[in-house]
C-alpha cells in the first residue's frame, strides 16, 4: 500500500502548493473554493486509510503444520486453505520499494491449482523459508 500512499501524498502537496506554482490551479481554487479543495482531499486520504485499515485489519496468512490458510477479509471470496505435502514450489520477491522497507509478496504452486500469491508481507523471504522448512518437516515424517 506505500506506493498509493505516496501518490496520495503526491497529489494532496500538488492541490495544496499548486495555485503558487501554476497559474491555471489559482484559477481552479477561486473557481471551486478552497472547501471544496480540501474536501477532496480529505476524501482521498479518507479512502486510502479506510483501504489501510482493512487490509490490516482482515488480510490473515496462517501457517500451520500441514497447511496454509488464506483469507483477505469479506470482500474477498473465500480460499480453500493450501495442503503443504502438495505444495511444488514456493518463491518470494518484491517490487523495489518494497525491498527497501521489507515488505514483499510469496507465491505459493501447489500441484495442479493455480500460483497463489500472498501480498503484504512482512520480510517475505523469512515466511517463505518457514514454509519450506514446514514441507520438509511433513516429507521426512
Amino acid at each position: 500500500m506505500l506506493p498509493s500512499f505516496i501518490v496520495c501524498g503526491a497529489v494532496s502537496i500538488v492541490l495544496l502548493t499548486g495555485r503558487w506554482f501554476i497559474a491555471e490551479a489559482d484559477n481552479l481554487v477561486e473557481r471551486i473554493g478552497v472547501l471544496v479543495l480540501f474536501g477532496l482531499i480529505w476524501g482521498m486520504w479518507i479512502i486510502q486509510s479506510l483501504g489501510w485499515i482493512y487490509r490490516g485489519a482482515t488480510y490473515m496468512y496462517r501457517l500451520t503444520p500441514r497447511w496454509l490458510f488464506i483469507d483477505r477479509g469479506f470482500l474477498w471470496k473465500p480460499e480453500p486453505a493450501i495442503e503443504l505435502d502438495k505444495v511444488s514450489q514456493v518463491v518470494s520477491g518484491g517490487d523495489r520499494l518494497g525491498r527497501w522497507f521489507g515488505v514483499g509478496w510469496v507465491e505459493i504452486r501447489a500441484g495442479n491449482q493455480e500460483v497463489r500469491r500472498l501480498y503484504g508481507i512482512l520480510k517475505p523471504e523469512a515466511f517463505a523459508t518457514k514454509i519450506r522448512e514446514t514441507i520438509r518437516a511433513i516429507k521426512s515424517s
